[in-house]
C-alpha cells in the first residue's frame, strides 16, 4: 500500500497521473461504489488523494463517512465559492479498515468472526465477537501510530467516529446504528492512549449491535462484508468554565419530513438544532425539544406565544466536562452562570412573564431558555445551509442529510 502510493506520488510529480492509478485509489482507499467513484473523480485532484494518505493510519478504505464527508465538502467548496470563508479546514485522521481485520486476527477473533457470518451464528455469535473485540489488545506498531495521532491533537477533545463500508451510502445510511465516542483527551500520553483505544474498541464492537445487526438484514445486507474504518476528527466548540462544547450543532435534510405550517415548502429543507454537542440533535431525547426549522421561513417558531416556545425548549445541554473527563448532560440552569452574555442572545430568549411572576413574588433573576432564534435570523447562516443542502442534493441526485 505504502509503495503504491510512493510510486504514485512519484509519477504525479514527473507529470503522469493515469486513470488506472486513480481507480485503483478508488478502489483501496476510498469506494467501490460505480455511482460515487464517479462523483470524487468529478472533484478530487491527485493531491487531494495525496493528502488522504498522509492522513491515514494503516491501510485499507477510509469507510462511507469519511468518503461521504470529504466528498461533500469539495462539493460545496466546488459550486459555492462565495461561502468559503464559512469553511474551516478540516484536520481529519483515518485509520485503515485493514486495521480491523489485522485486530480481528491478532486477538483470535477470526473463527467467532466466520461463525457469526453464518445464517445460524448471525445473531447467535454476535455477542461472543462483540466482548472479543471490546477486550482485545492493538499490535505494537499501531498503538505508535495512536501515540503520533495523540500528540497532533494534544489534548484538544476529539471525537472517534465509525466509518464501516456500508455507512453513508445510497439507500442506507446506518444513522445511529454505530458508535461514536467522545475523548476529552485530558491526562498524561498513555492515559489518554488507553481512553483512545477503548474508544476504537467500542466503534469495533458496535459492528455487532443487535440495531445494527438487524437493521443490516432489513437492508439485506447481512451476508455483505461489513468492514470497519475510523474517523477521528477534532470536536468544534469553545471552554466554558470546565466544560468544552459548542454554541450550537445539528443536523440538516435537504427534504423535510414535516411541514409545520401549511404555507411551508418542505423542498426547502429542515434543520434540527440544538445548543452544544450535536448528540442531542441526533438521538431522541425524552422531554427535550430540539428547534425544528423549516428553512424557507427559518425564523418562524411553531409556537406563537413565550409561553409555548418556553415549554417546547431543550432543557439539558450535552457537553464535554474536562475536570472528569467525560461526555455529560447538563440541565441549562446549571450551565448559565459561566455563559457570555453574546452567547446567551444567540441561542437563547429572555421569558419576560416568567420574570414578572417571579418579581411579583420578590424573586429577581433573569429567565433564559433555548430557541437558536439569533442563529436563526442570521441570514448568512440560514441561506448557507440552505444552499448547502440543494448542493449537494443536486450533485448526488438523491436527497441528502448532513450533520
Amino acid at each position: 500500500h505504502d509503495r503504491f502510493f510512493s510510486a504514485a506520488r512519484l509519477a504525479y510529480r514527473q507529470g503522469t497521473f493515469s486513470p488506472e492509478t486513480e481507480q485503483q485509489i478508488l478502489e483501496s482507499t476510498m469506494t467501490k461504489d460505480p455511482k460515487l467513484q464517479k462523483m470524487v473523480k468529478q472533484y478530487f485532484t491527485p493531491e487531494d488523494y495525496f493528502k488522504l494518505r498522509d492522513r491515514m493510519i494503516g491501510s485499507g478504505a477510509i469507510g462511507g463517512k469519511a468518503c461521504g464527508m470529504l466528498l461533500a465538502r469539495k462539493i460545496i467548496r466546488t459550486h459555492l465559492p462565495e461561502y468559503l470563508r464559512f469553511h474551516e479546514p478540516h484536520d481529519s485522521f483515518y485509520i485503515g479498515s485493514d486495521v480491523f481485520y489485522t485486530y480481528i486476527v491478532s486477538n483470535n477473533c477470526w473463527e467467532t468472526r466466520i461463525a457469526q457470518r453464518t445464517d445460524e451464528g448471525y445473531f447467535k455469535q454476535a455477542d461472543a465477537l462483540k466482548q472479543a473485540l471490546l477486550s482485545g489488545t492493538f499490535p505494537s506498531n499501531i498503538q505508535e501510530k495512536f501515540r503520533t495521532l495523540l500528540d497532533y491533537y494534544s489534548q484538544s477533545p476529539i471525537i472517534v467516529r465509525s466509518s464501516s463500508f456500508l455507512e453513508d451510502g445510497f439507500g442506507n445510511a446506518f444513522a445511529g446504528k454505530y458508535e461514536s465516542v467522545f475523548c476529552v483527551n485530558r491526562g498524561t500520553l498513555e492515559e489518554r492512549l488507553q481512553a483512545f483505544e477503548d474508544a476504537v474498541r467500542q466503534v469495533y464492537a458496535s459492528t455487532m449491535d443487535i440495531s445494527a445487526l438487524e437493521y443490516r438484514k432489513l437492508q439485506g445486507l447481512e451476508h455483505h462484508d461489513e468492514q470497519m474504518a475510523v474517523l477521528v476528527q477534532r470536536v468544534s466548540g469553545s471552554y466554558y468554565g470546565n466544560y468544552f462544547f459548542p454554541a450550537a450543532a445539528g443536523v440538516g435534510y435537504s427534504r423535510s419530513l414535516y411541514k409545520l405550517d401549511k404555507d411551508m415548502d418542505p423542498s426547502a429543507g429542515l434543520l434540527r438544532i440544538v445548543a452544544g454537542l450535536g448528540t442531542r440533535a441526533v438521538d431522541r431525547t425524552e422531554n427535550d425539544y430540539p428547534r425544528l426549522v423549516n428553512l424557507d421561513r427559518p425564523s418562524v417558531s411553531m409556537y406563537p406565544n413565550t409561553a409555548d416556545r418556553h415549554r417546547f425548549s431543550q432543557r439539558n445541554l450535552d457537553v464535554l466536562d474536562i475536570e472528569n473527563n467525560a461526555l455529560v448532560t447538563l440541565p441549562l440552569e446549571s450551565l448559565l452562570p459561566s455563559l457570555p452574555r453574546w452567547l446567551k442572545q444567540g441561542i437563547m430568549e429572555r421569558d419576560e412573564e416568567a420574570e414578572n411572576a417571579l418579581r411579583r413574588m420578590g424573586r429577581q433573576r433573569e429567565v433564559w431558555f433555548i430557541t437558536c432564534q439569533g442563529l436563526l435570523e442570521n441570514k448568512d447562516f440560514t441561506e448557507f445551509m440552505q444552499k448547502t443542502l440543494k448542493t449537494l442534493e443536486k450533485a448526488y441526485e438523491n436527497p441528502v442529510d448532513i450533520e
